[in-house]
């Protein structure tokens, strides 16, 4: 995975994302609880409650200009696997049940927060910014 690449589609997807939020799923985000191992603290699940829900594949289709497929099944990514075993996949796709989507493929911004804040506890200034920068309280996004 080209890091920079990565860097790069995530400021676009969240640039996207905030625009595309409502009010109350901004007001669910916070740093504290973000983390890149559950299915409703992480960027998409904090904002809708669950990031294989409708509304979080919705905005997913709107946001994120490419996505990640897993070399191998989602569990053993989140298990410890490498972030180097994903691919670019080119554009997400409507599905049919978005609770299959963790197993189809990853926005930049879920292979992030994942590679910088696996679990609520962990620290990350990029992470924090990114909340911020949701919420507007800062302009400029960078990693």
């Amino acid at each position: 995975m080209n890091l920079k690449e990565l860097h790069a589609l995530a400021i676009e997807e969240a640039t996207a994302l905030r625009e595309n939020l409502t009010q109350r799923e901004v007001d669910n985000l916070n740093y504290e609880n973000l983390s890149g191992s559950g299915i409703k603290s992480c960027i998409y699940g904090q904002a809708t409650g669950n990031c294989y829900s409708g509304r979080a594949l919705e905005l997913i289709l709107k946001c994120a200009p490419k996505v990640y497929k897993p070399n191998q099944s989602q569990e053993d990514l989140y298990a410890g696997g490498r972030l180097s075993d994903v691919y670019l996949n080119g554009a997400p796709e409507p599905l049919r049940y978005p609770e299959d989507r963790g197993e189809q493929y990853h926005t930049p911004l879920e292979i992030l927060v994942f590679k910088e804040k696996p679990a609520p506890y962990y620290v990350s200034d990029d992470m924090y910014n990114l909340i911020r920068f949701l919420k507007r309280e800062i302009n400029t996004l960078t990693f």
